[in-house]
């Protein structure tokens, strides 16, 4: 097919009365007319040429068609409107919350004329959330929760294997028990003290005797010696006193060791929230530092929008009250807050993202604004 297009486009191929003229001189040779069968087959070349020859013509009209100019082409239209946006013909996107004049944008008038601006297309983002990890390594004993569970804080998420853990510390729990006993025990201090108070008053009868002259010199000096004794044994049982109250407290920092690494076998939520995955299953071993779930906190939300700063001042929208129009297939959700905050930086296009706080609404135990929806938002024009 190809190749009698190029035959049509090049005119190499006659027209029927040249065929004919062409058949006929061809039909006699020196003379003598060709038999039946070179006939035959000169009719059937002259049949090919015919319909090679309509086809050509037919492409030739189509040809004409193509290269016509209509001579009243449509006028594009300025704007294209799509996926909550106004573009303009030459694809530059211009976001609706950017057009603060009243009446730019036909769904923007009545919200700016009103005193408020609309915002499409704002993302809903956790105010916060928390991958929980593992603080130790070794199996995954019990896991309390599932997905989409709402829990508390403090609330025990997941338990790994710690009977090790526990058995060190009822063993450091006895000894600081019985280090606490000790230093309880003051028996050794009374008894020293009892004997310093018996050789000073040895002291003083012998010091009277040998100024009498009934008593030696030696047995005096015995005496003083004895009451010196009684003296270092007073002060070395108070000493090893002390030493068995700090024995007492290094048990028990020992024992509180133990709790607290036994404490590190049992995951707690730190905050109130709704579990969103769980990476790890019962029965399973795992390494320190490995998270087993994700908590995000849903009660209140943040949500961001951009804002032109040739138009507004964002330092003028902190405090500002916003309003939230959230979409579940046919049912709409009118939520409050205010703006809580902006970004210290600037956008290549001059806009600055803006942070709104939304408390969140359930229904039926359902938390209505989730994390990267996308929802209207009108804001309050500042003063």
């Amino acid at each position: 097919m190809g190749s009698r297009k190029g035959l049509c486009s090049q005119g190499l191929v006659a027209s029927p009365t040249l065929d004919l003229e062409v058949s006929r001189l061809l039909l006699r040779r020196n003379g003598t007319l060709m038999n039946n069968r070179t006939r035959t087959f000169l009719r059937s070349a002259m049949v090919a040429l015919a319909a090679i020859t309509a086809y050509c013509t037919v492409m030739a009209q189509d040809r004409v068609k193509e290269t016509s100019i209509d001579p009243h082409p449509p006028t594009p239209s300025p704007f294209i409107k799509g996926e909550g946006e106004i573009r303009l013909s030459k694809g530059i996107p211009i976001s609706k919350g950017s057009l603060s004049k009243p009446g730019s944008d036909p769904n923007n008038a009545g919200a700016a004329a009103s005193g408020w601006l609309l915002f499409d297309k704002c993302l809903v983002f956790a105010v916060e959330s928390v991958e929980l990890p593992s603080q130790e390594t070794g199996v995954l004993a019990k896991l309390e929760v599932r997905e989409n569970d709402s829990v508390n804080a403090d609330q025990v998420i997941a338990s790994l294997d710690g009977k090790a853990a526990e058995l060190e510390r009822e063993a450091a729990g006895l000894q600081a028990q019985l280090a606490a006993t000790e230093a309880k025990d003051e028996s050794e201090i009374r008894l020293a003290e009892a004997f310093v108070e018996e050789t000073k008053l040895q002291v003083d009868i012998y010091e009277e005797m040998a100024n009498k002259g009934t008593a030696s010199t030696a047995e005096f000096r015995q005496r003083q010696l004895a009451a010196d004794q009684a003296k270092v044994r007073l002060i070395r049982s108070k000493a090893a006193q002390e030493e068995r109250v700090v024995k007492s407290k290094l048990a028990q920092s020992a024992f509180t060791l133990s709790q607290l690494k036994v404490n590190r076998f049992s995951l707690r939520s730190p905050i109130a929230g709704t579990v969103t995955r769980v990476d790890h299953r019962a029965g399973e071993w795992v390494q320190a530092g490995t998270t087993i779930v994700k908590i995000i906190r849903l009660d209140e939300v943040r949500i961001d929008c951009f804002v032109s700063m040739d138009q507004i001042d964002p330092s003028g929208l902190i405090g500002k009250t916003v309003q939230v129009i959230s979409k579940r297939g046919t049912t709409e959700s009118l939520f409050s807050g205010r703006i809580a905050s902006y970004d210290p930086d600037v956008t290549s296009t001059g806009q600055v993202r803006v942070h709104a706080t939304i408390q969140n609404q359930k229904t039926s135990n359902h938390w209505l604004l989730l994390p990267g929806m996308f929802v209207t938002m009108q804001l309050q024009k500042p003063q």
